[in-house]
């Protein structure tokens, strides 16, 4: 059974993080909406109401909880970042790790710095709700409970962008014709070795692909650096 010495604050400390953790969870309660999308018309809780709900609930077991690194995978097709959290008790210094992947949607008016941004941001959110439990408030308008059978668009809302049925999808056009590719060849020029790839092919990936190449390049020079140490 965990042990509690009382301090003079009258906060608990722990002996362990998961007894901690356990106290930091039996205090949980669901967290108000405060925001609202116009457009589906449904009420959410803000990535900010969730991330300052959990300070307290974090600190007063002496917890902290954080990110300690990310990177791009493609998943699906999909770009994703992939996050380490770090959830710490400041007693003991025991230290729990969580992963969690999360899109990165870059869209018409969302540039990826935007999407990367919000990505980081919600996928933070969403991990602390996991971690302490958060229960989701038991209301209609709650976007995973919805009815949305009879769901009509805002009127008012501009309506998304659509590319016309009639045309053809355009192929993406490799990182050669990119006006950084000078760059891009002085910088990864000397590091193809390490996945097996000549120049040529390297120009003909998509920004996609790139990307992926890229997570694979620096994940095999930090093995070489470590292997090399």
């Amino acid at each position: 059974m965990s042990k509690i010495t009382k301090i003079k604050n009258d906060a608990m400390v722990h002996d362990s993080l998961e007894s901690a953790l356990a106290a930091a969870q039996a205090n949980v309660k669901s967290v108000a909406h405060d925001g609202k999308n116009d457009y589906s018309r449904y009420n959410y809780t803000t990535a900010e109401a969730m991330v300052k709900a959990s300070i307290s609930l974090f600190g007063d077991q002496q917890l902290a909880f954080d990110r300690k690194s990310y990177e791009f995978i493609v998943k699906h097709n999909l770009l994703m970042i992939k996050s380490v959290f770090n959830l710490t008790h400041g007693s003991t210094k025991e230290i729990s790790e969580y992963t969690g992947e999360w899109p990165v949607v870059e869209k018409k008016g969302t540039p990826m710095d935007k999407a990367l941004a919000a990505a980081l941001t919600s996928s933070f959110a969403y991990i602390i709700r996991d971690v302490l439990k958060i229960p989701r408030l038991d209301e209609k308008e709650n976007m995973d409970r919805r009815d949305d059978t009879e769901h009509k668009p805002n009127p008012h809302q501009p309506k998304p962008f659509q590319r016309p049925q009639q045309l053809k999808e355009e192929p993406e056009p490799s990182i050669n014709k990119s006006r950084k590719w000078p760059e891009m060849v002085e910088k990864y020029k000397p590091l193809l070795p390490l996945v097996n790839m000549s120049l040529i092919e390297f120009g003909n990936l998509t920004p996609l692909q790139f990307k992926e190449i890229q997570a694979k390049i620096e994940k095999t020079k930090l093995k070489e650096i470590a292997r090399e140490g």
